[in-house]
């Protein structure tokens, strides 16, 4: 369920043109974009030294990296042909974590802003991405342009692109799709197009080259298998049977063919086999899976029913917005967000009660692999971020992504309203009790930072949220129409859906950073078990008592790190400072379990797969815990996909065996599930079933529970029968209803029961 209109193979070629040579640059503020009225005053956070580039550091860095001095031969061609220098993209590099805390936390001066640039080198004899650092910014006599390899731990700065003859692929493409569309519009009723997508009032008409991920390499040839697929708003659905394998080996694209076409259970040797069979009319034929109302996503004409209750902003709101330095501020955790076009959103320097928790959290990379009958199936593996998942960043629909109430952030400076923040009631009390004659229930409610990312034909949410006792949860939700297989033979994969479409199982397995400092930077990862023990007591004379109790250890060094949720959940896993306690001498820390998703968060079914290899290694395990370093900012590069047996990030490559005892520590940690669609995922797949979550919930942090000065409660007592309220914070809900509200009073006991 990646991009696959840019995805890892024989797709739409103009589009994955396009992509490439377009450049990330600062548009400037919106005409409509969503910030504070001009008559509010502004609420002042703190500086926001991850933002994005500004407008004059983007004009002179573009005016730079196209100038003679900055030595890269840049072109702007309307038309790219592959064989130019051309600028893929650039952003904010971010800072090194030890200078940026060297400015938070010791008084230096800011950290120097420098771009990370990726290039795309076509002038050379191996076309090659190549990334750079440029800076410091704006561009001074001060500026250099370097290699970027020092965040790679490949040592390399580069990787090889294999779409680099963009114009010759095209050709290649339109030669492919007129030899065959008269086979195809024969079988299956639509004819294949490169290039731009048809227009709408076209759709059905033309077959989408639907190809997987990645391309498979041996023997020195260069493969891939694509499928073709209806092309209209659920084209994901609309697979028909039909499979062409493409030998695309070197850059002479005269040389690439189509070497085996697969039809219905039987395999021809390329394309002059397959129009043998067909001209012969000795094909069976294959039923059409036809588009139609059962695909159409819209709102119901006939909803007769009322109206669901909606989420009211009484009173003023309690979530601060800095607007112009996307700082955050609730109730006592505040932070500021950043934005990547590869990744998206990222909170840095998370603070509760004025102590940092996480100097960063955010999204690392999005994989999605999958299994199938067919070559085209059991081929697709997506990583996401080579789509730049933060660049897909879609508006959100006040009343419907989030509440009308939220505030918007326009955090690409471009996009309009692409994330919001916004308080929120929960369908449950924070905590209650009842006595004999009195109770005392306290109302609950949420922060959320919320983003969606539309990956080709999937719908990502992401939530970052904050619940008063000091809480946080990481959550993923997913929607969107499901990539199905033809119909046919796929009983082992999926299940039949519709006519002639069968469900594809697949993995969604997100990964993420936490970055923590729990009363600072000298953490550890500690392992505490339930076990199952026989015990001697001195008091009992009865013998050995079957029961429980706790072994507590350390995780002492990176090779232990690699860690899958417990069965059970008989071990929790706490970062913890063991130089800082508590009032009753305990190791403060902050415990890491699953959250409120519908299952366990998963790692990858196949390990070390014929299609990922070595790069998405992170994707093995549930999480892991390393050393924190400089020179490893991310689990993954977007190019890992390019070279998978040698990729610019190999994850297990951080695990190597150094010590986690009293040092700055990062999680990293993966959300996700094993996703068999059924019937229930058409139209497009449910949020309700699909979602996955971890939380950091407090652990001997506190002295005590810290929501009591943040939750409205009320105590209500009825020992003469004449109820009467006791209230705190408001009392979270109108007072006059609740003073009409009959109470069962509990009766005291005339004596206690003889347990």
């Amino acid at each position: 369920m990646g991009f696959q209109y840019v995805s890892f193979g024989l797709v739409t070629f103009a589009v994955l043109c396009l992509f490439y040579i377009q450049p990330l640059h600062w548009q400037g503020p919106l005409k409509n974009a969503v910030y504070p009225d001009s008559q509010t005053p502004r609420f002042h956070g703190r500086r926001n030294i991850w933002a994005v580039l500004n407008q004059e550091e983007s004009a002179s860095l573009e005016h730079f990296l196209y100038s003679e001095s900055a030595g890269l031969n840049l072109t702007k061609p309307l038309m790219p042909t592959g064989k130019e220098n051309t600028l893929k993209s650039y952003e904010l590099l971010r800072p090194n974590k030890t200078d940026a805390l060297a400015f938070l936390d010791d008084g230096a001066v800011a950290p120097l802003r420098y771009a990370q640039v990726s290039i795309k080198h076509g002038m050379s004899k191996i076309p090659e991405f190549r990334e750079y650092m440029v800076g410091p910014l704006p561009v001074s006599s001060e500026t250099q342009i370097k290699p970027l390899s020092y965040v790679y731990n490949s040592g390399r700065s580069f990787t090889r692109n294999v779409y680099g003859n963009v114009e010759e692929m095209m050709i290649w493409g339109e030669d492919f799709c007129n030899s065959v569309e008269d086979m195809t519009f024969d079988l299956i009723g639509c004819r294949p197009r490169p290039g731009m997508l048809p227009p709408p009032e076209t759709s059905g008409e033309y077959c989408l080259i639907n190809a997987g991920g990645p391309e498979w390499y041996g023997d020195g040839q260069t493969l891939r298998w694509f499928g073709l697929s209806t092309l209209t708003d659920a084209w994901s659905l609309l697979p028909q049977g039909i499979y062409f394998r493409a030998n695309f080996t070197g850059r002479n694209t005269t040389n690439w063919i189509i070497d085996r076409v697969l039809y219905n259970g039987y395999y021809y040797d390329g394309l002059d086999d397959f129009r043998a069979a067909w001209e012969e009319k000795s094909l069976k034929r294959l039923p059409l899976n036809a588009d139609g109302a059962w695909t159409e996503l819209r709102p119901s004409e006939d909803l007769t029913l009322t109206q669901a209750p909606a989420m009211v902003q009484e009173e003023k709101s309690r979530v601060h917005v800095d607007f112009e330095e996307n700082f955050v501020s609730w109730l006592g955790f505040d932070f500021n967000i950043a934005f990547s076009p590869v990744t998206g959103i990222s909170l840095f320097d998370v603070r509760i009660d004025g102590d940092r928790l996480l100097y960063e959290i955010g999204l690392q990379e999005a994989l999605a692999e999958y299994g199938g009958v067919d070559p085209k199936m059991s081929d697709t593996a997506y990583l996401d971020t080579f789509a730049d998942m933060g660049n897909l960043l879609v508006e959100l629909v006040p009343g419907y992504d989030c509440p009308a109430y939220a505030d918007f952030l326009d955090i690409q400076h471009s996009s309009g309203r692409t994330v919001c923040v916004f308080e929120a009631p929960l369908d449950y009390a924070l905590q209650r009790h009842s006595g004999y004659g009195w109770t005392t229930t306290f109302a609950n409610s949420m922060m959320v930072v919320r983003s969606i990312s539309t990956v080709g034909n999937y719908d990502y949410t992401f939530d970052y949220i904050f619940y008063l006792d000091g809480t946080m949860e990481v959550k993923v939700r997913a929607s969107g129409y499901i990539q199905g297989a033809y119909g046919k033979n796929n009983t082992e994969y999926g299940y039949r859906v519709h006519d002639y479409v069968s469900s594809a199982i697949h993995d969604h397995t997100i990964n993420f950073k936490a970055d923590f400092d729990i009363a600072g930077r000298r953490n550890r990862l500690e392992a505490i078990t339930l076990r199952e023990r026989e015990i001697e007591y001195p008091w009992n004379s009865a013998g050995v008592r079957r029961t429980m109790a706790l072994d507590k250890a350390t995780v002492r060094n990176e090779s232990d790190a690699a860690i899958n949720w417990p069965k059970n959940g008989a071990t929790m896993y706490v970062v913890s400072n063991h130089e800082s306690q508590n009032a009753w001498g305990e190791n403060r820390g902050y415990r890491i379990l699953p959250g409120s998703g519908v299952a366990s968060p998963v790692h990858v079914t196949a390990r070390n797969s014929s299609n990922l290899r070595k790069s998405a290694t992170w994707a093995e395990h549930d999480l892991y815990v390393t050393k924190q370093k400089d020179t490893e900012p991310r689990s993954s590069s977007p190019h890992n996909m390019f070279s998978q047996d040698d990729p610019m990030i190999q994850f297990d490559r951080f695990l190597d065996g150094e010590s986690l005892e009293d040092d700055d520590l990062v999680v990293w940690f993966n959300l996700g599930t094993h996703h068999l669609p059924t019937s229930a995922d058409i139209p497009v797949t449910l949020m309700t079933t699909s979602a996955s979550s971890v939380m950091f919930a407090p652990f001997n942090y506190f002295d005590e529970d810290r929501s009591r000065k943040y939750a409205a409660g009320i105590r209500v007592e009825d020992e003469t029968g004449i109820p009467r309220f006791e209230f705190s914070n408001g009392g979270g809900i109108n007072q006059q209803i609740l003073q009409n509200i009959p109470i069962q009073r509990r009766p005291v006991p005339q004596a206690w029961p003889n347990f």
